[in-house]
């Protein structure tokens, strides 16, 4: 993908499958991406660590596996929206999403974390005093 001024990616509400593609990490300028509601499968690709500008973040009702990668809190520091529910991540949730001090909402329900919910006295101070944070069903 060579669309270096594109900023806003909705793609939601389709039949896409498959992973995302790692492309989309050259998307450098991109600060929202809306993927919700398709069947992509597979787990976050690591290129997308490369859209540092993103401030939200939607993945909901998808098939995603595995863990939620621990750079999302340490290169997506602009993040406000952060929406992963009903999909199938598992393991505990990162503590590094704490350094996200933009964050705002941070949906979880439906999927299969595990552990506690981390906190930091540092970290997440919007998310404790105005946001939404859903973790089960």
């Amino acid at each position: 993908m060579d669309w270096p001024r594109l900023r806003y990616v909705w793609m939601h509400d389709n039949f896409f499958s498959g992973q995302i593609p790692s492309s989309m990490g050259y998307l450098s300028k991109l600060e929202s991406l809306h993927l919700e509601n398709n069947r992509l499968s597979g787990g976050i690709p690591l290129s997308l660590q490369k859209c540092s500008g993103l401030k939200t973040l939607y993945l909901s009702v998808n098939s995603f596996t595995g863990k939620l990668p621990t750079w999302i809190g340490k290169s997506l520091v602009n993040l406000i929206f952060l929406a992963v529910h009903s999909n199938g991540f598992d393991g505990q949730i990162p503590k590094e999403l704490c350094h996200l001090s933009s964050l705002q909402v941070l949906d979880f329900a439906r999927n299969n974390f595990s552990g506690k919910i981390p906190t930091s006295q540092k970290g997440c101070a919007t998310l404790r005093g105005h946001a939404h944070v859903a973790t089960s069903p």
